[in-house]
C-alpha cells in the first residue's frame, strides 16, 4: 500500500483544521501528517494543534512571521527533504487547509480510502511531478455543492524527487524527470465560507500588509506583482450579492455525504441526476476517456454543451391516427473534444 505524507501551513483555521485532520488522518494516518503553524493565536485552533501533536501529527511551531508565510515553499521543501532523508514513504502531498483530496472513479467523484490509494498505486512508477488538473470549489451558502475551476491546478511529488516547489504548490518540479503526469485526483476546495466569515478572514489575513478599509490601496496592492495575499482582494471587494452569485450559470456538482450516495448536477440552474452510463450513451466518443465520464463532463462536456443523456423519443401522429415515435438525431451541433493529451481515449 502506498505511503503518502501530507504537509500544509495554517494559522487559526479552527473547524477547517479539524476537517483537514479528519480527512487526511483517515486516508493516510495521523502519523503521516505535518503542519507548519504560522502563528496561531485562536484558543480552539491551539487546542486542536496540541491534541493532534499528542496523537502523532508532526507540528512545526515558531514559523510565526509574514516572512515565513512568504517563504512557505522553502519551508515545505525543507520538510520534504527531511522525509527523503528518512525514507519510508512514496508520495509528498503539499496542500492547503481547505483542500480535501478526492478522486474520479468509475463515473463518480469519491473520497474513500480504497479509491484514493488505488490511484496512488497506479502512479507509483511515475518519476515526474504529478498534477491535479482541476479543483472543485464549494458554492457559498449551498452546502455540498461544488463548481469546477478548470484553471486551478495543483501538484505533488514522488518521494525523493523534489527539485523545487512554489509557495502555492501549483507546479512543483521533480529532479528525476521533466514535466508532469496528470492524475485522476481533484481537490474539494472549501474556499468559500459565509459572506461575513470570508470578509472577516480576508481582512485579518491582509491586516498589516495593506489598509483593508481603503479601496484604492487594496486595488494597488492587488496589482503589485507577487504581493502575498493579493489574490484575495477581488473577493474582499465583492458585495454580498456578487459573492453569493459568483458561480451563476456554471455547472455545479452535489457531493453526497454518504459514500454510496447519488450525485446531482445543477446545470445553468436546472437540477438533474448524474448518470455516467446515460452520459456515455449520448457521447460514445467519451468511452475510454481515462479520467472518467464525470471528469470529462465537468472539464469539457459542459463547455461543449454535451448532452447528459440520449434525447428521448417524442410522440408523432401517424397517418392512421396511431402515435409513432421518432428519435431526434444526436450530437449534430456538439463540439468535438479538444485535441491533445486530454482528448477522450488518449490515456496515459
Amino acid at each position: 500500500m502506498p505511503v503518502v505524507r501530507v504537509v500544509m501551513m495554517q494559522r487559526d483555521e479552527g473547524d477547517a483544521l479539524v476537517r483537514w485532520l479528519s480527512h487526511y488522518g483517515g486516508l493516510f494516518g495521523l502519523e503521516n501528517l505535518t503542519i507548519l503553524d504560522n502563528g496561531t493565536t485562536d484558543a480552539f485552533s491551539l487546542d486542536v494543534l496540541r491534541h493532534a501533536e499528542v496523537s502523532g501529527v508532526r507540528i512545526h511551531w515558531g514559523l510565526d512571521t509574514l516572512r515565513d508565510f512568504r517563504e512557505k515553499g522553502g519551508h515545505l521543501t525543507n520538510v520534504i527533504n527531511g522525509w527523503d532523508h528518512d525514507g519510508g514513504y512514496d508520495f509528498a502531498l503539499p496542500c492547503d487547509c481547505d483542500e480535501l483530496l478526492a478522486v474520479f472513479d468509475e463515473g463518480r467523484l469519491v473520497t474513500h480510502e480504497a479509491a484514493v490509494l488505488a490511484e496512488f498505486e497506479r502512479l507509483l512508477p511515475v518519476r515526474s511531478a504529478l498534477r491535479i488538473d482541476m479543483s472543485m470549489f464549494n458554492v457559498p451558502d449551498r452546502p455540498g455543492w461544488f463548481v469546477p475551476d478548470r484553471h486551478f491546478y495543483k501538484g505533488f511529488l514522488p518521494a525523493r524527487s523534489i527539485a523545487a516547489i512554489d509557495n502555492g504548490h501549483h507546479a512543483p518540479e521533480s529532479r528525476l524527470a521533466p514535466g508532469f503526469e496528470l492524475t485522476r485526483f481533484t481537490y474539494l476546495h472549501w474556499h468559500n465560507r459565509s459572506y461575513e466569515a470570508t470578509m472577516a478572514l480576508i481582512r485579518r489575513k491582509l491586516t498589516g500588509r495593506v489598509d483593508v478599509h481603503d479601496r484604492e490601496a487594496l486595488i494597488a496592492f492587488r496589482d503589485t506583482p507577487e504581493a502575498p495575499g493579493a489574490h484575495m482582494v477581488d473577493t474582499l471587494l465583492m458585495s454580498r450579492g456578487e459573492y453569493l452569485n459568483r458561480y451563476e450559470g456554471q455547472v455545479a456538482l452535489y457531493m453526497p455525504p454518504e459514500a454510496g450516495g447519488v450525485h446531482f448536477l445543477s446545470v445553468g440552474g436546472r437540477f438533474q441526476r448524474w448518470d455516467a452510463e446515460l452520459y456515455l450513451a449520448a457521447n460514445e466518443d467519451v468511452r475510454g476517456y481515462w479520467q472518467g465520464p464525470l471528469h470529462h463532463y465537468l472539464r469539457h462536456g459542459f463547455k461543449e454543451e454535451r448532452l447528459l443523456a440520449p434525447v428521448t423519443p417524442e410522440p408523432k401522429p401517424s397517418a392512421d391516427g396511431l402515435e409513432a415515435f421518432q428519435f431526434m438525431p444526436l450530437g449534430a451541433s456538439i463540439a468535438q473534444p479538444p485535441a491533445g493529451p486530454d482528448r477522450p481515449g488518449a490515456g496515459r
